[in-house]
């Protein structure tokens, strides 16, 4: 996910709130997932969360072009309280099987561009220090880890016949034709597209949409409302989710997620 000197729409839901929405996920993944259980202590336990000190090697072998500045210990707290936040929105074998260290860091950047996140095969890597963008960005990334990692069927022919205006580039070559954008605009949703960003490529417009449709909250979803081709890729994505992920992700539990 880029990162880029704007106003980012907020919510998950604007942070500190979460009580409420907590106790409403919490009970339906118990209801949902008796058998399947974790506690935020297992994930710290098992070393889920890593600080970046500037001194591991994180990044895979082939990865030539990325750099990442030390994390900030005054952040990695309030950082790790939204990543355990974040952790709670899905099944936790699920977690298990598909993620082995959340990164955390104090900078990204890729091919000259910066980035608030990216992923690998089972490791994400986030830039710290905003913990409602933390939020946004796991869920963001994770998406792509499970589009790689479940099967998706017709899902990307799908998805690309309804976006004709993609660019179909590289995250960072994008950005470099000014691609970069991540604020939601209305503009591009009339066509099915969230943002400027959204335009790159079919995975990161997938990746986007999973990243509101977890943190956008009610604002979000009144404009899904409004924009009926957003409300079909909407559709997409909750599909996805449901089939391949839980049964417990319907549209439904998202917008009460979402305090509607």
């Amino acid at each position: 996910m880029p990162k880029i000197p704007e106003t980012r729409y907020r919510s998950c839901t604007d942070d500190p709130y979460f009580g409420p929405v907590k106790q409403i996920l919490t009970a339906l993944l118990c209801l949902s997932l008796l058998a399947d259980t974790a506690t935020a202590q297992e994930w710290l336990d098992k070393d889920l969360i890593v600080f970046y000190n500037g001194r591991q090697a994180i990044f895979p072998a082939e990865w030539k072009k990325v750099k990442a500045r030390p994390a900030r210990m005054e952040f990695f707290h309030s950082d790790t309280a939204a990543l355990l936040r974040a952790l709670e929105m899905y099944p936790p074998s699920l977690i298990r099987k598909h993620l082995s260290r959340i990164y955390v860091v104090g900078s990204l950047r890729w091919g000259g561009q910066q980035f608030y996140g990216t992923n690998s095969r089972r490791n994400i890597y986030i830039e710290g220090g905003d913990s409602v963008q933390t939020n946004h960005t796991f869920h963001h990334e994770f998406s792509s880890i499970l589009l790689r990692n479940l099967p998706n069927g017709d899902l990307k022919w799908e998805w690309q016949k309804r976006s004709p205006r993609l660019v179909n580039r590289s995250s960072a070559a994008a950005m470099w034709l000014g691609y970069s954008a991540t604020a939601l605009n209305e503009k591009l949703m009339e066509d099915g597209y969230l943002c400027d960003y959204s335009l790159s490529n079919w995975e990161n417009d997938f990746n986007m949409y999973a990243e509101y449709i977890f943190c956008g909250g009610a604002a979000f979803w009144k404009l899904v409302d409004k924009y009926p081709l957003v409300k079909k890729k909407v559709g997409l994505v909750i599909n996805f989710y449901n089939t391949q992920v839980s049964h417990i992700y319907r549209e439904s539990f998202f917008r009460e997620v979402a305090g509607l």
